[in-house]
């Protein structure tokens, strides 16, 4: 009986490794390498020049039928493709960005799928559907396994001046207090200070100074609302008018001078909605533009 018993949890066992499918994906320079398996769930594991990072970790995302993806799947395609692209960038440092990267798709039975893309410096990953009807997401699984307990080094924020962590005093020693806890420094380009102590320890100095000058930036936001308010206000009551002048419209040329980025994105295909997070154009300025490509 002990031995038909073995048998049977060996041929149990045997049965669950076939079913189960392996997808590898590698980066363009092949140091990492990504290992999608599909069994009774969906899992990935990552590698870097040979030595796991991530071991095999589910994903999968609930739907508001109770439908979910990533649940006894079926794969009934699998794509793979070269990516070497260049994006236009018009407010990066530099006017074009490679974009370089493989990509895996999967696509499952139940109409959705999972996109993996690998990069030199990393993975992403998303799912995608075909269904007819919206879907509302409830819950993602993201269960991120690593191999061991590895060290994590995290550079220090730069900022050029310390209105950029908040609104007001609050809000930039709360941000400051988070960053603190987490062992990560702050450098405030403009006051040549920094939060942390180079062991690590929370700067008292810099503590002190960051709670006027945080209280002194928002003085000064206050004070600039107040004139520009105060401007408008004198503006209007000598009779001035803000806005645009009533029946004003730009020619055609003054259109395609002045929105040329937007044309050319326009012209490569570039949809209006991702135009204008490019361009930071209004949707409607974009669909008149159209006319004119």
């Amino acid at each position: 009986m002990k031995l038909k018993a073995l048998i049977v949890l060996f041929l149990m066992g045997s049965m669950s490794l076939m079913a189960q499918k392996s997808y590898q994906l590698q980066s363009p320079d092949k140091k990492l390498q990504a290992v999608v398996t599909v069994g009774d769930d969906i899992r990935f594991s990552f590698t870097h020049d040979g030595t796991e990072v991530l071991a095999a970790s589910p994903i999968s995302m609930t739907l508001q039928n109770g439908v979910v993806l990533g649940a006894s799947p079926k794969v009934s395609k699998v794509l793979k493709a070269a990516v070497d692209k260049v994006i236009p960038s018009p407010f990066y440092k530099k006017t074009e960005v490679q974009d370089i990267y493989n990509e895996m798709t999967l696509s499952f039975r139940g109409n959705y799928g999972l996109v993996f893309r690998m990069y030199n410096d990393g993975l992403a990953y998303r799912f995608t559907t075909k269904m007819k009807n919206d879907i509302v997401v409830v819950d993602e699984e993201a269960d991120y396994n690593f191999s061991s307990d590895h060290t994590a080094f995290a550079p220090y924020v730069n900022i050029t001046e310390l209105s950029r962590l908040g609104r007001d005093t609050l809000q930039v020693l709360q941000a400051i207090e988070i960053l603190n806890q987490n062992k990560v420094s702050v450098f405030i380009q403009n006051y040549n200070i920094e939060t942390l102590t180079p062991e690590g320890e929370i700067n008292p100095m810099s503590q002190f100074l960051i709670t006027i000058l945080a209280e002194v930036a928002r003085m000064e936001r206050k004070t600039i609302r107040e004139r520009v308010a105060s401007g408008y206000q004198n503006f209007r009551s000598n009779g001035g008018k803000v806005g645009r002048k009533v029946g004003y419209t730009k020619s055609d040329e003054v259109m395609r001078e002045e929105y040329a980025e937007e044309l050319r994105l326009l012209k490569r295909g570039y949809s209006l909605r991702n135009t204008s997070k490019l361009t930071g154009t209004s949707i409607n300025t974009l669909r008149k533009l159209t006319q004119l490509t």
